[in-house]
């Protein structure tokens, strides 16, 4: 702002759309393209611009918000990896499960973490 209140530079951003990025694929060599989220993790054909829509997954998440430990039952999808990510995108847990998994959270710091299985993701509470 100027002395007199006025504005002197300004910057205008166009309406956003949420949950997406930008990334090159394959990773990191590709041309820039709209893409989903992937986390600190490879960008593995999980473009937006696929006419090939992303297998859902339905996974379930217990106790939210889980102490000490948490459980992920796969619904006899077979064995899927795993992966835990904190806010700042850091994998805090990876693994593979078949049905029920168990999840230790009691080390970890109280917040939010994401669930990935595949191309599914959930939250959980910490605490």
């Amino acid at each position: 702002m100027g002395p007199n209140g006025s504005i002197l530079d300004e910057v205008s951003y166009a309406n956003q759309t949420t949950d997406i990025s930008y990334g090159r694929y394959p990773d990191g060599t590709g041309n820039f393209q709209a893409m989903s989220p992937t986390f600190d993790a490879e960008n593995i054909g999980t473009t937006t611009a696929s006419n090939q829509p992303l297998e859902n997954l339905v996974f379930k998440v217990y106790p939210n918000p889980a102490h000490s430990t948490f459980y992920l039952e796969l619904n006899g999808q077979g064995k899927k990896t795993v992966s835990v990510f904190n806010l700042n995108g850091t994998v805090v847990h990876q693994g593979s499960f078949s049905e029920i998994g168990q999840i230790d959270v009691s080390d970890w710091p109280t917040g939010m973490c994401i669930v990935r299985v595949e191309n599914s993701f959930m939250k959980i509470v910490v605490d």
